[in-house]
C-alpha cells in the first residue's frame, strides 16, 4: 500500500508540475496583455489629452475673434455717440475663457461717462434716445459696411426719437 500511496503522490506531484507551468505560462501571456492594454490607453490618453487642448485653443480662438467684433461694433456706436455730440461712450465686454476651460458668451454692455459706469435708466430721456439712437445707427453701419450691395439706406424712426427735444432734434 504505501509503495501505491507513493506511485500516486509522484504522479500528482508530476500533474501539479505540468499544471503549474500551464499557468505560469498563462500569466506571461496575460502580462503581456495587459501591457498592450496600457500602451493603447496611454495613446488614447494621449489622443484625449490633444483634443482637449485643441478644444481650449479653438473656444479662445472663437472668443478673441468675438471681442474683436465686440470692439468693432462698440468703435461705430462710439463714433455716433461723438457724432451725436454726446459725453457719452458704450463699452462691451464678453467671451472669456473661464478657469474650468469653458467659454463665457455673457456679453456685458457698459455705458461711461467721464470714464464712470451708469446704468441706462439713470440718464435723461433725451440721452436714452441718443444711446438707442447709435445703437441703431451701429447696427445699420455694420450692416452697410458687410453687405455687398450697400445694405440699408432707409431708416424709419418712431419712438426712438420720441424723448429728444427740438435741440436734441437737430443734432440728428
Amino acid at each position: 500500500l504505501s509503495i501505491n500511496k507513493q506511485i500516486e503522490e509522484i504522479k500528482s506531484q508530476t500533474n501539479n508540475s505540468y499544471r503549474l507551468d500551464e499557468l505560469r505560462s498563462k500569466i506571461k501571456d496575460n502580462e503581456a496583455k495587459i501591457r498592450d492594454i496600457e500602451d493603447k490607453i496611454k495613446q488614447q490618453e494621449d489622443k484625449l489629452y490633444n483634443l482637449n487642448q485643441w478644444v481650449f485653443n479653438f473656444k479662445k480662438f472663437y472668443g478673441y475673434l468675438a471681442n474683436k467684433s465686440l470692439k468693432v461694433l462698440q468703435g461705430y456706436a462710439n463714433k455716433y455717440l461723438n457724432e451725436l455730440d454726446s459725453d457719452l461712450q458704450i463699452k462691451w465686454e464678453g467671451f472669456k475663457v473661464k478657469a474650468d476651460g469653458s467659454l463665457s458668451e455673457k456679453i456685458t454692455p457698459y455705458i461711461l461717462r467721464s470714464g464712470e459706469i451708469h446704468d441706462f435708466w439713470s440718464f435723461s430721456g433725451g440721452e436714452r434716445a441718443r444711446l438707442d439712437f447709435a445703437m441703431i445707427l451701429t447696427i445699420q453701419g455694420v450692416i452697410n459696411s458687410s453687405h455687398k450691395y450697400g445694405g440699408l439706406n432707409f431708416l424709419s424712426l418712431d419712438e426712438v426719437l420720441e424723448g429728444l427735444d427740438g435741440l436734441g432734434l437737430g443734432k440728428l
